[in-house]
Protein backbone atom coordinates (compact mmCIF):
# COMPACT_ATOMS: atom_id res chain seq x y z
CA UNK A 1 0.00 0.00 0.00
CA UNK A 2 1.24 3.46 -0.89
CA UNK A 3 1.91 6.20 1.66
CA UNK A 4 0.19 8.71 -0.61
CA UNK A 5 -3.31 10.01 0.02
CA UNK A 6 -3.66 10.91 -3.67
CA UNK A 7 -1.52 9.37 -6.37
CA UNK A 8 -1.46 9.61 -10.15
CA UNK A 9 0.48 6.89 -11.91
CA UNK A 10 1.40 7.43 -15.55
CA UNK A 11 -1.79 9.43 -16.21
CA UNK A 12 -2.39 10.61 -19.76
CA UNK A 13 -5.49 12.46 -20.96
CA UNK A 14 -6.11 13.48 -24.56
CA UNK A 15 -8.73 15.64 -26.19
CA UNK A 16 -8.57 14.33 -29.75
CA UNK A 17 -5.06 15.08 -31.01
CA UNK A 18 -4.32 17.41 -28.05
CA UNK A 19 -2.42 15.81 -25.14
CA UNK A 20 -3.48 17.66 -21.99
CA UNK A 21 -1.64 15.42 -19.51
CA UNK A 22 1.28 13.30 -20.68
CA UNK A 23 2.26 10.40 -18.40
CA UNK A 24 1.92 12.30 -15.11
CA UNK A 25 3.27 10.71 -11.94
CA UNK A 26 2.25 12.60 -8.80
CA UNK A 27 2.01 11.66 -5.13
CA UNK A 28 0.43 13.80 -2.43
CA UNK A 29 0.91 12.83 1.21
CA UNK A 30 -1.87 13.23 3.79
CA UNK A 31 -1.62 16.71 5.32
CA UNK A 32 0.67 17.96 2.57
CA UNK A 33 -0.15 21.25 0.88
CA UNK A 34 0.26 20.95 -2.87
CA UNK A 35 -0.40 23.38 -5.69
CA UNK A 36 -0.45 23.02 -9.43
CA UNK A 37 1.03 26.06 -11.16
CA UNK A 38 1.38 26.77 -14.83
CA UNK A 39 0.08 28.78 -17.73
CA UNK A 40 -3.44 28.54 -19.07
CA UNK A 41 -3.94 25.35 -21.05
CA UNK A 42 -1.07 23.39 -19.49
CA UNK A 43 -3.31 20.66 -18.00
CA UNK A 44 -3.83 21.71 -14.37
CA UNK A 45 -7.62 21.45 -14.46
CA UNK A 46 -7.48 18.24 -16.47
CA UNK A 47 -5.29 16.63 -13.81
CA UNK A 48 -7.66 17.79 -11.04
CA UNK A 49 -10.67 16.51 -12.98
CA UNK A 50 -8.99 13.11 -13.29
CA UNK A 51 -8.45 13.11 -9.51
CA UNK A 52 -12.06 14.07 -8.80
CA UNK A 53 -13.51 11.55 -11.22
CA UNK A 54 -15.00 14.09 -13.61
CA UNK A 55 -12.66 12.75 -16.31
CA UNK A 56 -11.27 9.27 -16.83
CA UNK A 57 -7.64 9.14 -17.94
CA UNK A 58 -6.92 7.58 -21.32
CA UNK A 59 -3.93 5.86 -19.72
CA UNK A 60 -2.67 5.41 -16.16
CA UNK A 61 -4.33 5.01 -12.78
CA UNK A 62 -5.65 7.29 -10.01
CA UNK A 63 -5.40 6.15 -6.39
CA UNK A 64 -6.95 7.66 -3.28
CA UNK A 65 -5.69 6.21 0.01
CA UNK A 66 -4.16 3.34 -1.93
CA UNK A 67 -7.46 2.40 -3.60
CA UNK A 68 -7.64 2.47 -7.39
CA UNK A 69 -10.51 4.85 -8.18
CA UNK A 70 -9.72 5.40 -11.84
CA UNK A 71 -12.99 3.87 -13.00
CA UNK A 72 -15.07 4.82 -9.95
CA UNK A 73 -17.69 7.48 -10.66
CA UNK A 74 -17.51 10.78 -8.81
CA UNK A 75 -20.61 10.22 -6.69
CA UNK A 76 -19.25 6.87 -5.45
CA UNK A 77 -16.11 8.60 -4.12
CA UNK A 78 -17.97 11.00 -1.79
CA UNK A 79 -18.23 11.68 1.92
CA UNK A 80 -18.86 15.26 0.95
CA UNK A 81 -19.65 17.16 4.15
CA UNK A 82 -16.56 15.90 5.97
CA UNK A 83 -14.39 16.92 3.05
CA UNK A 84 -16.14 20.27 2.56
CA UNK A 85 -15.62 21.03 6.25
CA UNK A 86 -11.99 19.99 6.02
CA UNK A 87 -11.26 22.63 3.39
CA UNK A 88 -13.80 25.11 4.81
CA UNK A 89 -16.18 25.17 1.84
CA UNK A 90 -19.42 23.98 3.50
CA UNK A 91 -21.31 26.92 1.99
CA UNK A 92 -21.02 25.34 -1.48
CA UNK A 93 -22.88 22.14 -0.51
CA UNK A 94 -26.18 23.08 -2.19
CA UNK A 95 -24.72 24.92 -5.19
CA UNK A 96 -24.74 23.64 -8.74
CA UNK A 97 -21.39 23.74 -10.57
CA UNK A 98 -22.62 26.54 -12.85
CA UNK A 99 -23.20 28.68 -9.75
CA UNK A 100 -19.52 28.47 -8.74
CA UNK A 101 -16.44 30.18 -10.12
CA UNK A 102 -13.75 28.03 -11.72
CA UNK A 103 -11.64 28.20 -8.57
CA UNK A 104 -14.59 27.28 -6.36
CA UNK A 105 -15.37 24.33 -8.66
CA UNK A 106 -11.80 23.13 -8.26
CA UNK A 107 -11.96 23.45 -4.47
CA UNK A 108 -15.20 21.46 -4.36
CA UNK A 109 -13.64 18.93 -6.73
CA UNK A 110 -10.71 18.60 -4.39
CA UNK A 111 -13.12 18.04 -1.49
CA UNK A 112 -14.75 15.26 -3.49
CA UNK A 113 -11.36 13.69 -4.13
CA UNK A 114 -10.56 13.89 -0.41
CA UNK A 115 -13.88 12.24 0.41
Amino acid sequence: MSDYMIELQNVTKRYGPIVANDHIDLGILRGELMTLLGPSGCGKTTALRCITGHLTPDEGRVFIDGEDVTDVSTHRREMVMDALQLIRTEEYEKHYPRQLSGGQQQRVGLARALA
